[in-house]
């Protein structure tokens, strides 16, 4: 069973006009011990992936399931 699963995450910052869609419908799942690197270009979503997976800035839509 993975330690940390996180489904269909979706970021917004901003409304309206101004709305950014950082994340769109990222998915992981993580097996406890396991080592994972994020790769992506600049802008790509790796930081607001870990931000939203650790809640310090959770996400707008999804679902996070740590241990368990």
């Amino acid at each position: 069973m993975p330690a940390i699963v996180a489904e269909d995450l979706t970021k917004v910052f901003g409304r309206g006009e101004t709305e950014v869609i950082a994340l769109r419908d990222a998915s992981i799942a993580v097996e406890a011990g396991e080592l994972v690197a994020l790769m992506g270009p600049s802008g790509s979503g790796k930081t607001t992936l870990l931000r939203a997976i650790s809640l310090i800035d959770p996400p707008t839509r999804g679902r996070i399931t740590i241990a368990g």
